[in-house]
């Protein structure tokens, strides 16, 4: 009767587990092999490849056959098709994907131009606390672009990213102490925030500073 039992319900069983263990071990050697490919630019062996591992909601192969399909690498261009990867990636919580979604949306780059849903995106990353991401949710509050303007809500996106240390979010940040928007006007403290960014190479503040 144990032999039985053994024969026919636990047999099975350690087929099936062994079974699923070597997917699991095929999908992480071919999630390593996608990343390398793609590093080393050999998109066309990369997608196929990737695009293996993506359909198992791995969220890092999305976001890079979302890649290779936007950019026309290793296949042909296919705005569409990115933007898909990108959502079943972005809805993951990747922060790359939501950040590039959020600036097609803003751009209408292959698609229809939406600053609502540039907002949208943005704010999924922004707050998984991606200072890009804050930055940019910052300018569509102070611009009035997709939400409601409010400058208070722009201060407080813009400083979030310049306390990561996003060279953007300090020069707009400082414009906004410098000249009394959404504050109380602080020129020092707004020209210090504009120092800062031009150290770090940030143009519009190197602009502002020699002007």
């Amino acid at each position: 009767m144990k032999l039985r039992y053994i024969l026919l319900v636990v047999m099975p069983l350690v087929a099936f587990a062994n079974n699923i263990e070597s997917v699991n071990s095929q999908l992480l050697s071919n999630k390593y092999s996608c990343v390398d490919l793609y590093k080393n630019k050999k998109y066309t062996d990369a997608l196929p490849t990737c695009l293996v591992v993506a359909r198992e909601s791995n969220p890092i192969s999305q976001f890079l056959v979302a890649k290779m399909y936007y950019d026309g690498l290793g296949t042909k261009k296919d705005i569409k098709e990115a933007i898909r990867w990108y959502k079943s990636s972005a809805n993951q919580g990747n922060t790359y994907a939501q950040d590039k979604l959020g600036d097609i949306y803003y751009t209408g780059s292959g698609t229809k131009q939406s600053y609502m849903e540039a907002a949208k995106w943005y704010r999924l990353s922004a707050l998984r606390d991606d200072a890009y991401a804050q930055s940019r949710l910052g300018g569509l509050y102070y611009s009035g672009k997709g939400v409601a303007k409010d400058y208070k809500e722009a201060m407080k996106w813009y400083t979030l990213s310049a306390s990561h240390g996003n060279s953007y979010a300090k020069y707009y940040l400082g414009l906004m102490y410098y000249n009394g928007i959404g504050t109380a006007k602080n020129q020092d403290k707004g020209m210090a925030l504009i120092k800062e960014s031009a150290k770090q190479n940030n143009k519009y503040a190197k602009s502002f500073l020699s002007s």
